[in-house]
């Protein structure tokens, strides 16, 4: 039995929202549940053979595909979210700490272990925030992200775009770095 469930994820880009399917397997491949989390939110789909539940994603995808929703592409392409809705895909995952420096200390967190449940995740600076996506492999990934009303065009046309986006660099690089994150079981 694999230790973390089979991911399949789903985009639209507007309005911008993420959709995950998850196969976990029980018994093997004799019993496997089929799981949706959508916002953050888990709805149990169903539990059969593997064979089953593959076939019932596969319909449910073809299905968002109708409503515009794209498979990530890249091997570098994230689903982007809130810190509530990527903890509770990485509890799904099975993942259930998040190693973070910023709670190293000399009194014996040495690796800055945190409970997943307990991590408040980063606080940008200049009304900013974060976002965050489930990374490569056991990593946990966070960007910052603008604060509201920053006051940036962002119609962009041939003339202004190299501006805009010097613009906006300065402003996420104000609010915070990015950061990468392991995750343990």
């Amino acid at each position: 039995m694999d230790k973390h469930p089979t991911l399949h994820t789903m985009v639209r880009q507007s309005p911008y929202e993420a959709r995950h399917l998850l196969i976990r397997s029980v018994d093997g491949s004799l019993v496997t549940n089929l799981i949706q989390l959508v916002s953050g939110n888990e709805t149990g789909l169903g539990a059969g053979t593997e064979y089953e539940m593959d076939r019932k994603a596969e319909a449910l995808m073809e299905e968002w595909a109708r409503e515009g929703f794209r498979p990530l592409r890249e091997p570098n392409e994230r689903a982007w979210e809130s810190l509530r809705e990527t903890i509770a895909l990485l509890s799904l995952m099975g993942y259930n700490v998040v190693y973070d420096h910023d709670y190293k200390d000399l009194r014996g967190n040495f690796t800055g272990a945190v409970p997943l449940d307990q991590w408040q995740g980063k606080q940008g600076k200049n009304g900013g925030s974060y976002k965050y996506a489930f990374g490569p492999g056991q990593t946990l990934l966070a960007q910052p992200t603008l604060p509201p009303g920053h006051g940036i065009n962002m119609t962009l046309t041939q003339e202004n775009m190299v501006s805009t986006m010097r613009e906006i660099t300065k402003l996420l690089q104000e609010v915070g770095p990015d950061y990468q994150f392991l995750l343990g079981d």
